[in-house]
């Protein structure tokens, strides 16, 4: 690609980032949790929308991820999970067209979070029966995903040319579940794709869009509150009238 390099490569370790250095492929996740908790606490999680996952942490970083700060000072543990990105997007920084990997890895990337999550429950003081999770614009299909119990036996949105079974290694922390409780989901491919992707099974979950959302997503809005009322998904709807593409703020007057 014309935007990374000017010499064509013939395999990906062949690829590497700005400065000469090789692609970091791992995706990532920051886990805050108490360290001696009279009993194990519950986990909500936030799908990152940033490549730079840490940045979601910061003050700077707006209104619309304090809220996690409340979780975790209210009696919850709480991680920040990579988005499925492109290598290249933690490289380069966020580009369009393809910087991401939601469509071909995503179920595999975000169900191993999970997993990982339950795995290690006891370690960090987690609650493994109540894990809920945040997924705004581009992580809105992650929990999209998530929100069926039936995920596990699902295929990936589209498939690599050449692997038609998904990727060839075994998936990491086998034997636990990637299932979870509640969700939330607004303004994303995860709502966008409402009739494929909503379940009757799905947990109970919050929708959401913006009036005045720029990526089209208050044009499909109602029929998104109708299927999860035809499909009987306990569900809570927020009309953001007067927000754009943003999380629930302020004062609803509905």
């Amino acid at each position: 690609n014309s935007q990374f390099a000017s010499t064509p490569v013939s395999s990906p370790e062949e690829i590497v980032g700005p400065n000469g250095e090789p692609l970091d492929y791992r995706l990532k996740m920051d886990i805050i949790y108490p360290s001696r908790p009279e009993r194990p606490v519950p986990l909500v999680f936030w799908v990152s929308t940033q490549t730079q996952r840490a940045a979601s942490l910061r003050p700077q970083a707006g209104h619309s991820r304090a809220l996690f700060a409340g979780f975790t000072l209210r009696g919850y543990a709480f991680a920040n999970i990579d988005h499925a990105y492109n290598p290249l997007a933690f490289a380069y920084g966020h580009f369009e067209p393809g910087y991401s990997l939601d469509d071909w890895n995503g179920l595999k990337a975000y169900t191993a979070a999970i997993r990982f999550i339950r795995a290690h429950s006891a370690q960090f003081g987690i609650d493994p029966d109540y894990i809920g999770g945040f997924g705004h614009s581009k992580g809105a299909y992650a929990l999209a995903r998530l929100s069926d119990p039936n995920h596990e036996d699902q295929d990936e949105w589209f498939r690599f040319s050449g692997y038609p079974a998904g990727s060839p290694e075994p998936q990491p922390w086998p034997g636990y579940s990637s299932r979870i409780s509640v969700s939330y989901q607004s303004m994303g491919n995860g709502t966008r794709r409402h009739e494929r992707l909503v379940s009757p099974d799905d947990v109970p979950t919050v929708i959401a869009a913006g009036e005045f959302d720029q990526y089209g997503h208050w044009s499909y809005w109602p029929d998104l509150v109708r299927t999860y009322e035809d499909r009987d998904v306990p569900h809570i709807a927020f009309s953001l009238y007067g927000l754009g593409h943003q999380l629930p703020l302020g004062f609803d007057e509905e």
